[in-house]
């Protein structure tokens, strides 16, 4: 099925689920360009931050110094920036984790992109976050395990009414994981869409 206009793929879902592995992949798959959410707010705060400091080269470190309203600010103005850039080029977007908490960003996202909600066993995704160097602060007090089964509480249903397609990644490869996402997806970009090269 075909949209008749371009819509970015854009994949959801908590932190540590591979949104950024499987994204590469589907962009590489789909002969289009893959953003990454977290790299693009990281760019922009850089803009206006020249000078950085200690951590500056981390999202969460933008983050940190913005608080939780702050971020979701910058995030919304970064992912419209983003969105509308995609109206032109085939474009796969890793989003971050919790941008579905920000009603602005969901209505955005159901607008103008193809959401595929990527899952994966929450004990698993624990395992994931203690071995990355680069993970961002915890969002609450309490220990990672429940905090992941508190964040998929709250977001589960955003993820949920946003998803075109819903993945379980448990056991599968990035690559047959990004396989079945353009395989499941109604045709995001039509004939004679503008790709890479």
């Amino acid at each position: 099925m075909s949209t008749g206009r371009i819509r970015p793929v854009a994949l959801i879902g908590l932190r540590c689920v591979g949104k950024t592995s499987v994204g590469r992949e589907v962009a590489r798959l789909g002969n289009a360009r893959f953003l990454d959410l977290d790299e693009e707010i990281l760019a922009a705060w850089q803009r206006d931050h020249p000078s950085g400091g200690p951590g500056a080269g981390q999202v969460g470190h933008v983050l940190t110094s913005l608080g939780v309203e702050g971020f979701r600010e910058l995030e919304l103005r970064v992912l419209w920036t983003v969105l509308e850039g995609a109206r032109a080029e085939r474009t796969v977007l890793a989003t971050g984790g919790g941008c579905v908490e920000t009603p602005a960003v969901r209505a955005l996202l159901a607008e103008k992109a193809w959401c595929v909600w990527l899952r994966e066993d929450l004990g698993r995704l624990v395992q994931r976050l203690e071995r990355d160097p680069d993970a961002r602060p915890a969002l609450t007090s309490l220990d990672p395990a429940a905090e992941f089964q508190q964040l998929a509480r709250e977001r589960g249903p955003y993820f949920e009414a946003l998803a075109r397609v819903t993945i379980d990644c448990e056991g599968q490869s990035v690559d047959a994981v990004a396989e079945r996402t353009l395989r499941e997806l109604p045709d995001p970009w039509p004939e004679g869409s503008t790709g890479l090269g």
